[in-house]
């Protein structure tokens, strides 16, 4: 399966709701693999905010995207070191 990196940018459902709950600013159509999206959003669960990376397939009765169980939740006081961590490994060529 090959991921095709897209432009980043908000991505809403046909009738432009957004297609993830959280902050609608900060919901983003990462890269399509295949017939699945990968979306970044911002939640906030109980009173704690996230940051949420999951993969996301069309409902092609509803015509909706749907999230998937395949994904990561990353508290916000962590999501800084992790993109730290995932800048240091692209530096080291890691993703070429």
């Amino acid at each position: 399966m090959t991921t095709k990196t897209t432009k980043v940018q908000p991505i809403t459902q046909h009738d432009d709701t957004p297609i993830a709950s959280g902050e609608g600013s900060s919901v983003l159509h990462v890269s399509e693999m295949g017939r699945d999206i990968l979306v970044v959003v911002i939640t906030e669960y109980k009173g704690k905010r996230a940051l949420d990376l999951r993969r996301y397939y069309m409902d092609d009765d509803q015509q909706q995207w749907r999230p998937t169980s395949k994904g990561i939740r990353v508290p916000i006081q962590d999501a800084e070191a992790l993109i730290i961590k995932l800048s240091d490994l692209r530096h080291a060529g890691v993703f070429a």
